[in-house]
């Protein structure tokens, strides 16, 4: 603590200068971190999202709706035919 302050017990400009440049640099890091973060989350919220995997995977994804459909039909049919 004496390392910062002058014999009259204040800082000196020079030091408040330096300070005032780290809280800066500081500062716009921070400022770059969380961009970079809100970036990375919205990236990550579009690759999850149901939506755009059904897009990225279309023919799989009406492929495996139209198994369903068939074998809910074949299940509802073999009720009624009594097989």
């Amino acid at each position: 603590m004496d390392e910062w302050r002058v014999a009259e017990g204040s800082m000196s400009e020079e030091h408040v200068l330096r300070l005032e440049e780290q809280a800066r640099k500081q500062r716009s890091a921070l400022h770059r971190t969380a961009s970079e973060i809100h970036r990375k989350i919205g990236a990550l919220r579009e690759q999850i999202s149901p939506e755009e995997n059904i897009k990225r995977h279309f023919g799989f994804a009406a492929a495996l709706v139209a198994l369903l459909g068939l074998a809910a039909g074949y299940g509802i049919a073999g009720v009624f035919t009594g097989d």
